[in-house]
């Protein structure tokens, strides 16, 4: 047996989409990391921060009647596609669900650590609401 585990695509679909995209971040590094592909962990990250800033940047752009739903859905369907992928890349001993809730409720504390700022700013500096 070995002491490497990794997600399931069960998990990480669930993850990302209660955690959001860091939490896809984590656990699909994680998985990397586990398969010994160095290079694939240090570009999920790098991918991974960009998109959550990305999404930081553009979320309070987006107007209200946008619906909340797509974007989480929209992510968490890529990131499925993206784990379906290497599967089998990922065979062996899986993480419990309850290290899953912990990277979930990690991610969502980093988001609001990093939106928080941004979002201040932009309402000292008088930005409205989009109509």
């Amino acid at each position: 047996m070995t002491d490497k585990k990794f997600f399931s695509t069960g998990q990480i679909v669930l993850g990302t989409f209660l955690g959001g995209p860091l939490a896809a971040t984590k656990m699909l590094r994680n998985n990397f990391k586990a398969a010994g592909d160095g290079d694939a962990a240090s570009k999920t990250l790098l991918v991974g921060w960009l998109f959550t800033l990305f999404l930081i940047g553009v979320l309070p752009f987006l107007p209200k009647s946008f619906p909340n739903i797509a974007i989480p859905m929209g992510y968490t369907a890529g990131v499925r596609q993206f784990a379906l992928q290497y599967k089998d890349k990922f065979a062996g001993e899986k993480w419990s669900n309850g290290k899953v809730a912990v990277v979930v409720v990690l991610s969502f504390i980093v988001f609001l650590v990093l939106a928080a700022p941004y979002l201040m700013a932009l309402d000292f500096f008088g930005y409205t609401d989009p109509k």
